[in-house]
């Protein structure tokens, strides 16, 4: 300014003229925007508006608004982008630092809640196989116990179960033409010599143990001591921090006590099958005849276990729960009538409503949610293998561990586009997000109807913080 201009001119000038520089124009257009505001005070200070004038170097670009604002130190040994590299490199860093943010949190377990309750959910909206007709379980309770006692079957009876109700149930259920029998009451003991006779006889029945476990506090439970072990399979479970089980566990290493290294529904399913080979391919995936059974890791799908126990998989629960009859019917039942229900079918027998042996499922809702007693969910695990190898139900499986880190990596830069593309708009920004988490939630849904199960939690928690990431940098 090389000549006077009153005060109120000049505090007039610089008003408008950073409102029009801040508000992104160039150091030209925002001092003929702030001259053209100062016009209406011709009338009382003429030719005011002619001032200031601007005298450069021309060699030197002047500066914007942003460039005087920046206050980085480090500023100086960063390159320069243009209006068209700005965008990218915030898109490039904001997917960067979410995802690798949300693969730590995912490694330390802490979306695990998250996702097996999504995998709850996907369970519980999908269309199931019907009941499996192939299975009957004979229940045992309270009144069960004093239907004993009162035929005089409770001598020297140790549990639910004496050995005289066993050995006559165990007629009936031979005569009857059962394809395989399993009792899933501990029989830590002996059988009565007229049982221990007759079960002798039958290579059909198959009894329980327990392996040792030291991380879930299991002491080992031993199988009747008459029986061969290719008739004895282990009852453990797979049981998940929230008290569900998902998984059922195929094959694991024995103990002294309890020698069996295969699965009480592993065993059952295969002498339905008329004995089927069992054989392992050079990866170590298990096959039963043509139907091959993955191995699910400490990683796999949503999980992040300290340790994947024995040969374990996913389990495919069937809505519909087996048939069931009570002891006390099926000892008193005629044999033509328990003919009908037991013809080439597998009969397991179990305790039912003891707390001690409820479980939950992914069926499981609320506190007050109903849970499975055990040997229903033995023939679950029974049934899940027999559909699976014949082909009538596919089996749970889960994508490998980098097709799930690409997918998370694809939620993070969509997080990101959304947060670039959508101009400060906050309306825009939120209806954007809330579709692409649909979007997700919508295909781990459609995958799962297909038998996989593609991970939601950890890819939408990726894109909702790259986002913000996003957001927050151009801010």
């Amino acid at each position: 300014m090389r000549m006077p201009i009153p005060d109120i001119m000049a505090q007039e000038f610089i008003k408008h003229f950073l409102q029009a520089y801040a508000g992104g124009n160039s150091l030209y257009l925002a001092t003929k925007m702030a001259r053209q505001q100062l016009q209406a005070e011709e009338k009382q200070y003429p030719c005011g508006s002619w001032l200031p004038t601007i005298y450069q170097n021309p060699a030197v670009i002047p500066p914007n608004w942003t460039d005087l604002c920046k206050k980085n130190p480090f500023s100086r040994y960063l390159p320069k982008l243009n209006s068209e590299q700005q965008p990218f490199v915030t898109k490039l860093l904001a997917s960067a630092i979410a995802l690798v943010l949300v693969c730590l949190i995912q490694s330390w377990g802490w979306l695990e809640v998250g996702e097996l309750a999504t995998y709850d959910r996907l369970m519980a909206y999908r269309i199931t196989p019907p009941k499996d007709r192939r299975v009957l379980v004979i229940t045992i309770d309270d009144k069960d116990i004093q239907y004993q006692q009162k035929q005089g079957m409770a001598s020297n009876m140790r549990g639910s179960l004496s050995d005289v109700a066993l050995n006559q149930l165990l007629l009936k259920l031979q005569s009857g033409g059962a394809k395989a029998i399993a009792s899933d009451v501990i029989h830590d003991f002996p059988f009565a010599p007229a049982l221990a006779k007759n079960i002798a006889q039958a290579d059909n029945f198959f009894a329980i143990c327990r392996i040792k476990i030291d991380q879930q506090k299991l002491v080992s439970i031993p199988a009747p001591s008459s029986l061969p072990v290719e008739q004895v399979g282990f009852s453990n479970w797979a049981i998940d921090d929230d008290g569900a089980i998902r998984r059922q566990i195929l094959g694991m290493s024995p103990d002294n006590v309890c020698q069996s290294s295969v699965s009480l529904s592993l065993r059952l399913a295969v002498k339905y099958l008329d004995d089927i080979p069992i054989k392992y391919e050079q990866q170590g995936i298990l096959q039963i005849g043509t139907a091959t059974f993955p191995r699910l890791k400490a990683s796999s799908g949503g999980y992040h276990l300290p340790e994947a126990q024995g040969y374990q998989t996913l389990l495919n629960y069937r809505r519909a729960l087996p048939q069931t009859i009570s002891l006390r019917d099926a000892l008193s039942i005629e044999d033509r009538s328990l003919e009908q229900l037991v013809k080439d079918k597998i009969v397991l027998i179990g305790v039912v409503g003891y707390n001690q042996d409820l479980h939950y499922t992914p069926y499981s809702r609320g506190k007050q949610a109903k849970r499975l007693s055990g040997v229903i969910i033995h023939a679950q695990m029974t049934s899940n293998i027999i559909g699976t190898v014949l082909g009538e139900q596919k089996l749970l499986r889960w994508f490998c561990d980098r097709f799930e880190f690409l997918w998370i990596a694809c939620c993070c830069a969509i997080g990101s586009l959304i947060a670039t593309s959508s101009k400060n708009s906050f309306f825009k920004i939120f209806c954007r997000i809330t579709a692409a988490l649909a979007i997700i939630f919508g295909f781990s849904w459609f995958l799962f109807l297909n038998s996989y199960w593609m991970i939601a939690i950890a890819p939408c928690f990726g894109l909702l913080l790259s986002a913000a990431i996003a957001a927050i940098y151009l801010k």
